[in-house]
């Protein structure tokens, strides 16, 4: 008996020790399967919900350039951009867009952040009035309130420039309003007498009913706009994932520029949530606004992302003059290089079949 029991203990320290070193092989083997994953990265958006303008993401999705570039994406919805500056900072994102003026302003303030090519060609900010409303231009606004979406956004410095561009600095406020619904009603309201916001908010806000009408647009307008940025660390160590990230969003956008119904079903079917309660034809409308205003300029010279530093030196003087950047000594051209551009289109072209 006495021997049948050391017999027992010992079959179970090997049947024991055989379990360990099972239990670790198949460790190994789950952590060897976890490295053949693709890496996941993540986008900050300004917004806090999605939608058919932001075509950051989507269509590259759909289209399936991300899983061809080896990617899987992750977003990140915010009210407002200035959250996602922090967010790439810290590392809690890995890239996010937001204009020439919040970046330099982010800049000067300690963000380490890094600009590495454009998204937004022409400015999606508007400013608009009630249909009805006896204003007929932005030189009519002297004692006026022009509401922005928030003192972080790119509302803001256009509605500064606005009122820089016809002398009424110092003689309009600025109440902060919002998106859709609250942005609506502060317009048709009376609440503020004028809007700054983006071409997918002005369409929104008309779905529900409000009739505007659009005042003429002040330089900036033409100008370029947004970048996309990375974290200073992020962009020294992983420059492959900026060109694989950054081309599979250009390749998505052109794509979507040829085939804008089909992108519009993948956004659906990517945010079916959305799709429930966004009428189909808002957010046809929303896509086409977007679309238009991230096609390539002639500054550009048929490269995506490319970014026209003599065209940002210009916003940088007019955002410095009327007060949108808050102080000078940030060098654009040395700022914004465009060393991975040519990585980039090289990867649009071949995701694109040219």
């Amino acid at each position: 008996m006495r021997t049948s029991g050391m017999s027992l203990r010992r079959s179970t320290i090997v049947v024991g020790k055989l379990l360990i070193a099972a239990g670790a092989f198949l460790s190994l083997a789950l952590l060897a399967r976890g490295t053949d994953a693709p890496p996941t990265v993540t986008m900050a958006n300004p917004v806090p919900i999605n939608s058919a303008a932001e075509v950051w993401t989507f269509p590259a999705e759909g289209f399936e350039f991300f899983a061809r570039q080896g990617l899987q994406v992750r977003n990140l919805f915010n009210n407002g951009g200035a959250v996602s500056f922090g967010q790439v900072a810290t590392g809690q994102s890995d890239f996010a867009e937001s204009s020439l003026e919040n970046v330099i302003n982010a800049i000067q303030a300690g963000e380490p952040i890094h600009p590495f090519a454009a998204l937004i060609t022409t400015s999606v900010w508007t400013i608009g009035v009630p249909e009805n409303s006896p204003i007929q231009s932005s030189s009519e606004l002297a004692g006026k309130k022009i509401g922005v979406t928030s003192l972080t956004s790119g509302s803001y410095p256009f509605a500064q420039i606005v009122a820089a561009e016809n002398g009424l600095t110092g003689k309009v406020t600025y109440p902060i309003v919002g998106n859709g619904g609250p942005a609506a009603h502060a317009l048709s309201s009376g609440q503020v007498d004028a809007l700054v916001t983006t071409d997918q908010e002005w369409a929104t806000i008309q779905h529900l009913g409000v009739k505007v009408r659009f005042l003429p647009q002040p330089t900036i307008a033409s100008l370029p706009s947004d970048l996309l940025f990375t974290s200073k660390r992020f962009y020294q160590d992983h420059k492959d994932l900026c060109v694989k990230f950054a081309a599979a969003v250009f390749a998505g956008i052109a794509r979507a520029q040829e085939r804008p119904v089909q992108a519009l079903d993948y956004f659906e079917k990517l945010n079916p949530e959305v799709a429930r309660v966004v009428p189909r034809d808002v957010s046809a409308t929303l896509l086409k606004s977007r679309l238009t205003h991230v096609a390539l300029i002639p500054a550009q010279q048929g490269q995506w992302g490319y970014m026209a530093t003599d065209l940002y030196a210009t916003v940088q003087d007019v955002g410095l003059q009327y007060g949108a950047i808050k102080k000078p000594g940030i060098d654009v051209r040395a700022t914004l290089s465009n060393e991975l551009v040519p990585a980039i289109n090289d990867d649009v072209r071949k995701l694109l079949g040219q």
